[in-house]
């Protein structure tokens, strides 16, 4: 089973397609209800799951674009939200923009209308149709077995650009982008049959130690270039050098390189199956000396030379802001991090940065802590003299930092490789309705269970489970921690030695498996619990570090919820959650901190930052990536009037709106703003506004 899921429900009549591992989920409206019938599609596309069905048309809510293809997969025509269309009767591909990767094959004429609200496509009567799709779900296709000789690290660095799909600017697509085999360490190098390590027209030579071969696994996946020794770090595209650097600059000039090259494929890459410009193409256009797309059918190597041939400072002030950087201990274990690094695209620092236990701890970690009269959420000291931290260095350049080493990371979030793991070894659930679990066992944390309770599931056409349990003894609480749910959200106090119960603390380590994906420790301390809990099989959650008071420990814990429940992934539901307390810096992510609950309404989640009063004031929108939708990700604001398309990860404005047009706007979907420096959320600044 694929993890795809055709469910035909009866009130009212719709088709809904579902992720069951992943929780995306695209419903199609119709007349009436249908029968789904297996089938195999014949679409240019991959599909590994389809079905068939009679029905006149389909009505899918929301904004939504679509593509349509005739037989040979050429395009035909491109909507918009705001558009008519009619197309004599033939044979046809319709791919819509969903959530779900969805791909409707039918002979017939086609009416296609849209607007704001729905994308409404009617057939010539009844008619057979067929929807096909494939899971986003990602998983490591083989393994690859390494020694710790540095030769054989190569060989094994080699083989992740084997998960990239196509060898054309297409890769920069995240679809095209599929998961590297995962490397493990043992006593004699193994490469599976079916990779060649070397199949490469790019190399890189570089000197055989770990703090050179981690910095560039990005771009060794990306580009799908073999790594070779060398004195001296070297880019070489079909024999000729195209960049060379030193080893103390390395890790900077693949910050550089990569970025560069990934967007100008993102440019070239119109030539392909989805011709269409992206906003920057217009404004980089003149101070380029080629038109990228030029260069989409030649090689690697090719590509390479040209774009080098253009200065990073041109493409600079355009780049999409990268989501992670990792830091990374140069040490042969982490070597089987790598991958899971890879397909974030992450940067990599190799870094040994100080250590700091106790008092210093503390300092370096609270800075500003409030000591008071006011409640906290611990019951003890918090840094003892055993527990070691880390103080990284954050990097300006990208969303986030991870932590791959030992010990607590202070400023990153912490990389466990079993949460990876436990992503990836998932099964598909036998129900598409998305389950939290709430625990609260504090009476006087009551208020903040009720306000989370009431905004996980806030969203329309997402069918939740929300369980509330209060005050559970030990053996209550190992049970609820071992039964299947989503996600996990605990109010209450926290130690070392484990979550408080109504009759002692429950210590994590003590239950042998646990049934969550994802989860929030909203308690002090709460790290040794979350690093436990992945351990016990759960994918990734947010922890404490220390004491957090229990008034801004609220705040953080509603506001998490609510980001959560817009699709934000842990990590950046975290990061905007930070900004509104002054004890946010002792939250961390724990285990796959990208882990998201559910997916976004508007495929990409967003935080609107306006400015301004009376009747003229600006937007900006800047958007986020998901595990789904990746960097080189397209999105085109309802409020762009000429359709424009932005990379993910970008900031897109400013609009010039009246007080009415920026009320509609923000009535759409109750994302996360910024106005004149205060937080508000979409809906609130709307009511504010009026």
């Amino acid at each position: 089973m694929t993890g795809v899921v055709f469910e035909s429900v009866l009130s009212p009549p719709r088709i809904r397609v579902s992720d069951a591992v992943g929780h995306e989920q695209t419903e199609l409206h119709t007349d009436e209800a249908c029968a789904l019938t297996p089938t195999t599609a014949s679409c240019p596309f991959r599909v590994t799951d389809a079905v068939e069905a009679t029905v006149s048309g389909f009505e899918i809510r929301g904004i939504t674009h679509s593509f349509v293809r005739d037989r040979s997969g050429q395009l035909l025509l491109s909507t918009d939200h705001d558009c008519e269309h009619s197309l004599p009767a033939d044979d046809y591909y319709i791919e819509p923009t969903t959530t779900m990767k969805l791909y409707v094959e039918v002979s017939s004429s086609i009416s296609i209308d849209a607007n704001s609200e729905r994308l409404r496509v009617s057939f010539d009567g009844p008619t057979r149709v067929v929807f096909g799709s494939r899971s986003p779900r990602n998983r490591p296709p083989e393994t690859v077995t390494t020694t710790d000789d540095p030769e054989d690290l190569m060989t094994a660095l080699s083989c992740l650009g084997e998960g990239i799909l196509a060898d054309s600017p297409d890769r920069s697509y995240p679809t095209i982008r599929g998961h590297p085999p995962e490397i493990a360490l043992g006593s004699e190098l193994d490469v599976p049959t079916n990779i060649d390590p070397h199949d490469s027209d790019v190399v890189f030579e570089l000197p055989p130690r770990v703090d050179a071969l981690y910095p560039v696994v990005p771009l060794v996946y990306y580009l799908n270039a073999a790594i070779e020794p060398g004195d001296t770090p070297r880019l070489v595209a079909d024999g000729e050098t195209v960049y060379e650097t030193t080893l103390q600059t390395l890790s900077s000039a693949v910050k550089d390189l990569l970025p560069h090259v990934f967007l100008l494929d993102c440019l070239a890459r119109q030539a392909g199956f989805y011709p269409f410009d992206i906003d920057i193409h217009d404004r980089v256009a003149d101070d380029l000396p080629f038109e990228p797309a030029d260069y989409y059918d030649q090689s690697t190597a090719e590509q390479l030379r040209a774009y080098l041939d253009v200065p990073f400072e041109t493409l600079q002030p355009h780049l999409p802001q990268w989501s992670v950087t990792a830091h990374v201990e140069p040490a042969t274990e982490h070597i089987t991090a790598m991958p899971y690094l890879a397909a974030q695209l992450a940067f990599i620092d190799c870094a040994t940065y100080p250590r700091v236990t106790g008092t210093e701890a503390r300092r370096a970690s609270v800075q500003a802590f409030v000591d008071g009269g006011q409640r906290t959420r611990a019951t003890t000291d918090v840094f003892d003299e055993q527990a070691s931290f880390v103080d990284v260095s954050a990097d300006s350049r990208t969303r986030s930092d991870v932590w791959v080493g030992d010990d607590v990371p202070l400023r990153a979030n912490k990389f466990l490789a079993e949460g990876y793991r436990n992503r990836h070894q998932r099964e598909p659930l036998e129900t598409t309705t998305i389950t939290v679990t709430i625990v609260c066992n504090e009476s006087w944390m009551d208020g903040e269970a009720a306000a989370v309770e009431d905004l996980y599931g806030a969203r329309e056409g997402l069918p939740f489970e929300v369980r509330t349990h209060e005050r559970l003894r030990r053996e209550e609480l190992a049970d609820v921690l071992q039964r299947e749910t989503d996600f996990f959200h605990y109010i209450g106090h926290a130690e070392s030695r484990g979550l408080q119960c109504t009759d002692g603390f429950l210590d994590v380590e003590s239950v042998p498996s646990v049934g969550t994906d994802a989860f929030f420790l909203n308690a002090c301390q709460s790290y040794r619990q979350a690093a436990a809990l992945v351990e016990a099989g759960a994918i990734g959650g947010i922890a404490t570090l220390s004491d957090v008071i229990d008034e801004p420990a609220a705040t953080v814990g509603r506001t998490t919820a609510r980001l959560l429940n817009q699709g934000f992934p842990l990590r950046d539901s975290l990061a905007i959650a930070r900004e509104r307390s002054f004890t946010g810096g002792q939250y961390l992510a724990v285990g796959d901190d990208s882990v998201a609950l559910v997916q976004a309404a508007s495929s990409l989640p967003n935080y609107c930052l306006i400015t301004g009063s009376d009747d003229h004031y600006e937007l900006s929108i800047r958007t986020y990536t998901t595990n789904q939708y990746g960097l080189g990700s397209m999105f085109t604001p309802q409020v762009e009037s000429k359709g424009n398309r932005y990379l993910a990860n970008m900031l897109i404005g400013p609009y010039n709106l009246d007080r009415e047009d920026l009320i509609e706007f923000l009535e759409l979907l109750d994302v996360p703003a910024e106005f004149d420096g205060e937080f508000y959320w979409a809906s609130e600044l709307a009511d504010e506004l009026k």
